[in-house]
Parts: C-alpha cells; structure tokens; sequence
C-alpha cells in the first residue's frame, strides 16, 4: 500500500475533479527518497502555492503498540499530521483541511508521528507551505500491509473538497 495507495489516491481525486469548481491549479507528482535524502521532493521546484503529500500514516492499533507512540487507527478516516520527527507541518493549511473535513462530514484523525518523514520537508525548507495527509496503513513496509477502502475514499473525498473549495 505505500505509494502504490497514495497514486490510485491521488489519480482519483484527479480523475473526479470538477474543473470547472476547482480552486487551485492542481498538479500530481510522485517522488522518491522521501525517508532519506527528500532528493525527489526536492527537484520539485518553488512555484507551488502551497503543498499536500500524502503517505501511509502507520496505524498502531495492534496488541503491543501504544496509542501515544503510534496514535493512527484504520477505519478513524484520513489523519491530518501536526508533527512528525523532523517537522511541524503549516498550521493554518492543516487546519483548512479540517475545516473542509468537518463541513463535509469527512471522519478524520489528528496526529503527531514520533518516527516519520515526508516530502513536506522539502517543501517547507523551500517556503511553500505544506500539509500531509495519511491514510491509515497496518504493518507498513511489510508484505502484508493493510488498509482499510472507507479510509482510501475518505481521503479522496477529503482531498477533493479541499481543493473545490478555495479554503487556504
């Protein structure tokens, strides 16, 4: 599911777009070396308004994992991530994805990553401001990571509205 569910994601909100309501020129782009180097987010460039990665938000609801180290559950919706171990993502783009969420009643998790990276840190070093959105994902990078279809549509759902709705 990592990557591979963030591009199927990412083509339908494309896909469902209603051009004629959308808020923001909208370009998709997939990278490499985000847990490293961030060299792909990295050649992305400068001229973007703001940004919204998107990765698997690893869910610890297993026997054994505590909720304050991995607090993302399958099946709680899309996770909006304040913090991860490098980065505060942009408060006030986070916060419009949960406004949006909320008005149209889209379930989301708010949540804070102890042991995370992603290509928002590209994009916040290079002043863009950046949000990342999760979908929860159990047993990541392992064979059988796995997901939950009503939090990959509540992620699409929740990412279209956004961008139909001009809210940062």
């Amino acid at each position: 599911m990592n990557d591979r569910a963030a591009v199927a994601i990412a083509l339908e909100v494309a896909r469902r777009a209603d051009r004629a309501r959308l808020q923001y020129d909208l370009w998709i782009a997939t990278t490499i070396q985000e847990e490293g180097a961030l060299a792909g987010a990295d050649a992305l460039g400068r001229d973007y308004d703001l940004g919204i990665s998107l990765d698997v938000g690893p869910a610890g609801d297993v026997p054994g994992i505590s909720p304050d180290e991995v607090p993302c559950v399958l099946g709680g919706g899309p996770a909006l991530v304040h913090k991860d171990s490098g980065i505060r993502y942009h408060k006030g783009l986070t916060y419009a994805l949960a406004h949006v969420a909320e008005a149209a009643h889209i379930p989301i998790q708010h949540v804070a990553f102890q042991s995370f990276a992603s290509d928002s840190a590209a994009l916040l070093k290079n002043g863009i401001p950046a949000a990342l959105v999760c979908y929860p994902t159990r047993y990541t990078h392992s064979p059988i990571e796995t997901v939950r279809e009503q939090d990959l549509d509540a992620t699409v759902r929740l990412l279209g509205a956004f961008f139909d709705s001009g809210a940062f």
